[in-house]
């Protein structure tokens, strides 16, 4: 059979086009950090844990703050209030707050070599949401008075709460995602407002088998071929 040109033109378009969008996802696949295969969600799951640690760890620092602040004599109150500075329950909450300091700096490191603006976006805002966090709890544990202990005590309750709301806004869905074998997680950009609050950059988490589509969001882990690491990945089991 013989073809005329413009038929022959037609079929070397075609394939020029397939041979370039195939180079495409080859270059996106080439550039995508493989420290982020399991990331954000394995992130995510430590960022429970410490919240969850967080919560425990200050409703016990409130509870000893609320024994102490009820002294009467004024040289009792200065002693519980050195007393609460130096208390367990104060050191365990550092702790875990360090803790997730610590996941969300790797979180902004990772995203911020792989080429993803939003993803350096979004995880900047959680880092410095977290570093606010830190700072608020370093001044409540040098309150001077016990009037600034509860003053500060809100700071940090503020604080936590804005990080958990920003940190819901990026996470939510994720464990709801069914993605087919070799499918990528994307975090599709979106606002994310409740009442009275400002809004915040959050995600729609998706699946999709091209690289490029999530180009203008967050690229998320692969979906595994094996179907317990697939169960796995989108648990939300803690680890």
């Amino acid at each position: 059979m013989i073809l005329g040109k413009s038929r022959i033109v037609w079929l070397l378009l075609i394939a020029l086009c397939d041979i370039a969008a195939a180079g495409s996802d080859k270059k996106e696949k080439a550039r995508y950090p493989k420290h982020l295969s399991t990331e954000p969600f394995a992130s995510f799951k430590l960022l429970d844990v410490r919240l969850t640690e967080i919560d425990r760890e200050f409703r016990k620092f409130k509870e000893e703050a609320d024994q102490g602040s009820k002294t009467l004599q004024s040289t009792k109150k200065r002693t519980a209030l050195r007393t609460l500075h130096s208390s367990k329950s104060l050191r365990e909450l550092r702790s875990s707050v360090s803790n997730l300091h610590k996941v969300t700096v790797r979180l902004r490191s990772r995203y911020r070599s792989s080429g993803h603006r939003y993803g350096q976006r979004i995880f900047n805002m959680l880092d410095r949401k977290a570093l606010t966090l830190r700072g608020r709890l370093e001044s409540l544990s040098r309150a001077p008075t016990w009037s600034a202990t509860r003053f500060r005590e809100r700071q940090f309750d503020k604080a936590l709460v804005s990080f958990v709301l920003q940190y819901q806004g990026i996470s939510g869905g994720y464990v709801a995602l069914a993605c087919s074998p070799g499918d990528w997680t994307c975090c599709q950009p979106k606002k994310v407002q409740l009442k009275g609050t400002t809004p915040l950059n959050g995600c729609t988490w998706l699946c999709t088998n091209k690289i490029r589509s999530c180009r203008l969001g967050c690229l998320g882990p692969r979906a595994p071929t094996n179907a317990g690491d697939r169960a796995e990945l989108f648990s939300g089991d803690r680890p």
